[in-house]
């Protein structure tokens, strides 16, 4: 059985603004290549951006506690495990200007028994707000450190907020925990909840895409893909319920494109 610990707490530290102006070292500077080699990273939290309000963002996390290291002091019964998570708010890559920055400690705590029966995978679910402006892009660095093996993790978000329709509006969440879905795709008859940033809104149309793509070629290899085709296979309406929530179910494979009707 999945164990959920489900966090969310207010920010441990805030810079002051002589940090926010302080000068650092611009993104596009640095190599970034090892952060996309997941294989020898042992840490890989995952993240995902959901735009509250017009002013607010909130950044949820997931991390699997099977690549933490717990730990047992002398004579006490359970194992522990300490995670850090610091984030830099910047404007984009190019930027070396701190908007924003925090950090926070979160502990969890199992059982000898527990912790060495982990087979399926466990999660440390949480979130943390930021405060973001309307029609602006902002890039987010999230250092993640497993603090008794001292190793950390950094990971880059986009966060988009130039328009009311981008996805980061809406946020994906699991019909049956309610908690919010990190990956990108669904399976087949999975029911989840779909909520829109906008109370008002309450009917949403879904344009329904149909494709199948070929085999990848083989490198090197003179290659003329040909162009998506973005006429909708099918049109039809959903309506939120009264907590601005839409339950969806794919019955068919595909891609699915909700819209909020205005």
């Amino acid at each position: 059985m999945n164990r959920f610990l489900v966090l969310s707490f207010p920010l441990l530290l805030i810079i002051s603004i002589l940090h926010s102006c302080s000068s650092a070292r611009k993104i596009k500077q640095q190599n970034l290549a090892k952060i996309y080699k997941r294989n020898i990273q042992s840490l890989n939290p995952e993240f995902a951006v959901h735009h509250v309000s017009d002013s607010v963002s909130k950044v949820y996390f997931s991390i699997n506690t099977k690549e933490l290291l717990y730990s047992k002091k002398e004579n006490e019964d359970n194992f522990m495990a300490k995670v850090m998570i610091h984030y830099k708010l910047i404007p984009s890559y190019e930027s070396n200007i701190i908007i924003d920055s925090a950090t926070s400690y979160i502990t969890d705590i199992c059982r000898e028994n527990d912790c060495s029966s982990q087979v399926e995978r466990n999660e440390i679910i949480g979130d943390f707000i930021l405060k973001t402006s309307a029609k602006k892009k902002y890039l987010l660095e999230i250092t993640t450190t497993d603090m008794y093996r001292n190793q950390f993790q950094i990971k880059y978000v986009d966060l988009d907020r130039t328009s009311p329709f981008v996805s980061q509006n809406f946020l994906l969440r699991s019909f049956k925990t309610g908690l919010p879905l990190f990956k990108k795709n669904v399976g087949l008859y999975e029911k989840v909840f779909i909520h829109y940033n906008d109370s008002s809104a309450k009917h949403f149309l879904c344009r329904y895409y149909h494709r199948v793509f070929p085999m990848a070629p083989p490198p090197f290899s003179i290659y003329e893909p040909g162009t998506f085709d973005y006429q909708a296979d099918s049109i039809f309406e959903v309506l939120a319920d009264t907590g601005g929530n839409v339950i969806f179910e794919a019955q068919k494979p595909g891609f699915y494109h909700f819209l909020a009707d205005s």
